[in-house]
């Protein structure tokens, strides 16, 4: 498929054609990496991270995971135990 370098502002743009955008599940706003590799440019989806769950992780803990308390040293300053 063929397509064509426009002028965006001081920048360069090209469409994404749409069959494209489906098969590479690229939709509005999806973060995209790009580089130059061996002189062509590839674009590829910026997979977001996990999301963190507190009450997920939580669930995780239990009486072998769980250790006592850590020695950190004497005290210093106003620290207070």
């Amino acid at each position: 498929m063929e397509g064509r370098v426009v002028k965006w502002g001081n920048s360069l743009a090209i469409r994404i054609p749409r069959a494209i955008a489906a098969e590479t599940k690229l939709e509005y706003g999806t973060s995209v990496d790009v580089r130059a590799e061996e002189g062509a440019m590839v674009v590829r989806p910026v997979t977001p991270p996990p999301q963190v769950n507190l009450k997920a992780l939580l669930k995780k803990v239990t009486k072998a995971t769980l250790h006592g308390e850590v020695s950190t040293g004497r005290r210093r300053g106003r620290e207070t135990w």
